[in-house]
Order: structure tokens, then C-alpha cells, then sequence
């Protein structure tokens, strides 16, 4: 018996792992890989680091290599930019100058710093933290604890606001899981009652004895109480993977919440 239930359990791991490999492949084959190598360079990472062009390989998806490398490029060189250079500190993120090689450094240093002068104000910290912006350490020191104390208000705020939102929405989960956990209950008194309800009827058996059939009056479930309580046992199977799936994604809001409270005790 362990045997059995281990080779199912293995069977059915390797099915899953099919099937996601399947997924994954046609996702990956339905890419525009220029636009893709071109997001990959925006983002100030090298194709290499990429986890999706990872994942594309492992898979063995059919991929533009050409497509996916000349999208790099167009959009290294636009990273590198000056005007690139300059929004990304504005925006108030890191740069990753080893991604420009050759470029001169300090012009890009001195651009970088514009932008941030820009974003390390204390009327733009209050914004950027009100809007679900996330602070990366880019502000200089000596601006930095006032650009702080403006940062952490509005992101107390934007916090409180989305707990607020998660609380109503892990609310409203637990009242689909009471209204099916109601109505697997019934599925299950129904199948039950099914599976309880005989009638009587007459059927031809042989007699080994005389050699001949007779007539006898049996009892037991008829055909169609039979059909009704297997379209029950898969209703109720429906009912359970629904009611596991909505518990699952009221854990995660719920692992959420926690982690957003965490950092507004924090702040």
C-alpha cells in the first residue's frame, strides 16, 4: 500500500512539474524577446542575471537569442544615457554604472547626483512615500534625516491605507469560505441521502441449480441514484480545492498584513 501511494505521490509530481514546464515554455515562446532584452537593460541588469531568461532555459523554450541581444543593446545604450541617468535618480533609484562600459563616469556620477537633488527633497519625500514608493538609501547624508521624517509620515499613510483595504478583502474571503464550507455541508447530507435511498425491483437471475432463470425482488441504489452520487463526489471535490484555494489566499493576505504592520512599528 505505501509503495502505491508513493508512486501515485511521484506520478503526480511529475505531472505538476510538466505541466509547468509546459506553461512556462509557451510563455516563454510567446515573448517579444527585443522588447524584452530592451526591459532587461532598463532595469540596469545584465541578461545573465535575468531570471526569466533563466527559467526559458532551463525549459528548453524555443527563444530569439538575436532578437533578445539586439533589444539589449538599443537598451543599454538608452540606460546609459545622460537623460536616462538623470531620471533614474530623480526617481530616486540606485544606478548600475557597470552596465555602461566605456561611458565616462563622472559626467554620469554628476548627472545621477542632479536627478537626486531633485528626488531628496522633503515635499517630494512625503509624496513618495504617501504614493507605496520604496526608500533604496540613495540621499545623501546631510539631507537624508529630513528627507526621513517626511518619508516615513506619508508612508505610514500609504501603509494604514492598504492594511485597511487587505483587512476588507481577507473579510470578505472569510465569508466565501463560510458560504462554502455551507455548501459542501449540503453536497455532503445530499450525497449521503443518495447513497441511503434503495428501491425495489425485480431482476432475472440464474439458477445454477435448475439450469434456468427466475425472477427475484432485490433492494440497492438505482442507476440514476448511482449517476447523482457521483456527480456529487465531484462537486464536493470542486468545493474543497475551492475552499483550500481561498484559505490559501487568505494565509497570504494575512502573511501580508503582518509584514505591513511590522514596518509601520518600524518607521
Amino acid at each position: 500500500m505505501r509503495l502505491k501511494v508513493w508512486a501515485t505521490l511521484i506520478a503526480v509530481t511529475f505531472v505538476s512539474a510538466g505541466c509547468a514546464s509546459y506553461f512556462t515554455r509557451k510563455t516563454c515562446e510567446k515573448t517579444n524577446w527585443h522588447e524584452y532584452g530592451h526591459q532587461v537593460a532598463m532595469s540596469g541588469k545584465r541578461l545573465d542575471a535575468d531570471s526569466f531568461v533563466k527559467e526559458c532555459q532551463k525549459v528548453e523554450a524555443k527563444m530569439s537569442w538575436t532578437d533578445l541581444d539586439t533589444g539589449f543593446k538599443a537598451g543599454m545604450s538608452r540606460y546609459c544615457s545622460g537623460d536616462n541617468v538623470f531620471e533614474v535618480g530623480k526617481a530616486g533609484k540606485p544606478f548600475s554604472y557597470e552596465m555602461c562600459d566605456g561611458e565616462n563616469m563622472n559626467k554620469m556620477r554628476a548627472r545621477h547626483t542632479e536627478g537626486l537633488r531633485v528626488f531628496c527633497t522633503p515635499g517630494n519625500a512625503y509624496r513618495f512615500g504617501s504614493t507605496g514608493g520604496v526608500y533604496q538609501n540613495v540621499c545623501p547624508k546631510n539631507v537624508e534625516d529630513a528627507w526621513m521624517a517626511e518619508y516615513r509620515k506619508g508612508r505610514k499613510i500609504w501603509l494604514q491605507a492598504v492594511i485597511t483595504e487587505k483587512e476588507r478583502e481577507s473579510q470578505r474571503l472569510d465569508g466565501e469560505i463560510y458560504r462554502l464550507e455551507s455548501k459542501l455541508s449540503q453536497l455532503k447530507i445530499e450525497k449521503l441521502r443518495t447513497e441511503t435511498t434503495y428501491e425495489r425491483r425485480t431482476e432475472r437471475v440464474f439458477d445454477a441449480v435448475t439450469g434456468t432463470y427466475k425472477e427475484q425482488s432485490v433492494t440497492g441504489q438505482s442507476e440514476e441514484s448511482k449517476r447523482r452520487s457521483e456527480q456529487l463526489g465531484q462537486e464536493i471535490r470542486g468545493v474543497n480545492s475551492d475552499i483550500s484555494e481561498t484559505r490559501r489566499k487568505r494565509e497570504d493576505l494575512a502573511a501580508e498584513i503582518s509584514k505591513m504592520r511590522t514596518e509601520m512599528i518600524a518607521l
